[in-house]
């Protein structure tokens, strides 16, 4: 089944495997494209974010690594002109 829309998310390189699979393996299926940048890396992340992003995933601590996500610092690299949830 193709939806025949871009939509994209963005997650950082840390998340659960099972997540990461999940977004690479199945979803790629349906047309959504996601992008993994470094964990912490919000320069990278704001890179990354078009305006086809529709989900940003992290967590904080990491799995498995345990890194821990600056929230403040992720939020403050949002586009401005975006609504995003946290």
């Amino acid at each position: 089944m193709e939806l025949n829309i871009m939509l994209r998310k963005c997650f950082f390189d840390e998340c659960y495997h099972r997540s990461r699979e999940f977004c690479l393996k199945h979803l790629s299926r349906f047309g959504v494209v996601t992008h993994q940048v470094p964990t912490c890396d919000y320069a990278a992340m704001e890179r990354a974010i078009t305006p086809q992003t529709r989900l940003l995933i992290s967590e904080s601590p990491t799995n498995p690594h345990l890194s821990c996500i600056d929230i403040e610092e992720f939020v403050a690299h949002l586009p401005k002109n975006v609504k995003f949830r946290v």
